[in-house]
């Protein structure tokens, strides 16, 4: 993500180096087809799957469009708490939201 993040313009530096070429079977290979995918890299790829990632890197492999993602979660209406896994369901008036009169005739609030 902070690859894309970088190469997008939303942070400004990403101390992250490849060498010339970037392995398809280490411990980093996800981060190298990435960086290649994206243009964060022109490294070439070596190993058993050199090929193959290649292909996905030339033809612009996106794992993540931040755009995308911003859109789809400002739509979402959702609460911080999961009132059902927490226990918050009955403290939630529905139709009055978190603030809401008793029923009694007191002038208190419940929560």
């Amino acid at each position: 993500m902070l690859i894309v993040a970088k190469q997008d313009g939303r942070i400004q530096s990403l101390p992250l180096k490849f060498g010339d070429k970037i392995a398809t079977d280490g411990d980093r290979w996800l981060e190298g087809l990435v960086a290649r995918s994206c243009g964060y890299s022109n490294a070439k790829f070596k190993g058993a799957f050199a090929e193959e990632f290649s292909h996905l890197a030339d033809k612009g492999l996106r794992f993540i469009d931040f755009d995308a993602h911003i859109e789809a979660v400002r739509k979402h209406d959702a609460d911080a708490i999961s009132h059902t896994r927490y226990g918050y369901d009955s403290d939630k008036n529905e139709n009055d939201g978190w603030l809401a009169k008793d029923d009694d005739d007191d002038d208190d609030y419940a929560f």
